[in-house]
């Protein structure tokens, strides 16, 4: 079987969120001169960046299942991984198949890696999202 590879991700620019409503946020991109984004190397090796458009809608980390089935994970408003679920939101949204799909899931535990989160929360907020993460994930692409 072969080894599964060890991602690092290098957040870069200003986190700006914008608050819209009760539940969404968008990224203001343009406010500042330094976008928000995440580099991801696999094995040491750079792979990729993500950078979110201008006013790319997020919810960051409010699927109701999330905070019932998990609720000692708190906020991702303001929490420490809340560039982390910028990230993932945006993954999820270009997924097209389960592969993308998971790979989103292992981008969102590098980041939380790179951002400092406890191993305990870590370890509560990775099958969260695969759980919660995959039927949000279906029920949107079945709309």
């Amino acid at each position: 079987m072969a080894k599964r590879p060890k991602l690092t991700a290098v957040f870069y620019g200003t986190f700006d969120p914008v608050y819209i409503d009760g539940r969404k946020w968008w990224m203001d991109q343009k406010s500042n001169g330094d976008p928000f984004g995440v580099r991801v190397y696999i094995d040491g090796k750079f792979k990729v960046d993500y950078c979110p458009p201008h006013r790319f809608p997020t919810d960051m980390a409010s699927t109701r299942c999330v905070r019932r089935l998990f609720p000692q994970v708190g906020d991702g408003k303001y929490g420490q991984y809340a560039q982390s679920t910028v990230i993932h939101d945006l993954l999820c949204k270009l997924a097209k198949n389960y592969a993308q799909r998971r790979w989103a899931d292992w981008v969102f535990r590098a980041c939380n890696i790179a951002n400092k989160v406890s191993r305990w929360r870590r370890a509560l907020m990775y099958p969260a999202v695969r759980m919660a993460g995959w039927w949000e994930w279906r029920r949107r692409r079945h709309v």
